[in-house]
């Protein structure tokens, strides 16, 4: 179970799933997420965009 099964998507939170977990892109695809990321070297990135 990933952390945004337990997240509302409603609950103003942004939710980010990233590929050098145990998941794969399909797997993380299939729960709702905002981004999906390659990796963690991604997420400065992400949140210059936010």
């Amino acid at each position: 179970m990933t952390v945004s099964n337990r997240i509302n998507p409603d609950a103003g939170v942004v939710t980010v799933g990233v590929l050098t977990g145990k998941l794969t892109r399909s797997e993380l695809e299939a729960h709702p997420h905002h981004h999906i990321l390659d990796s963690v070297a991604d997420v400065p990135a992400l949140l210059d965009k936010l």
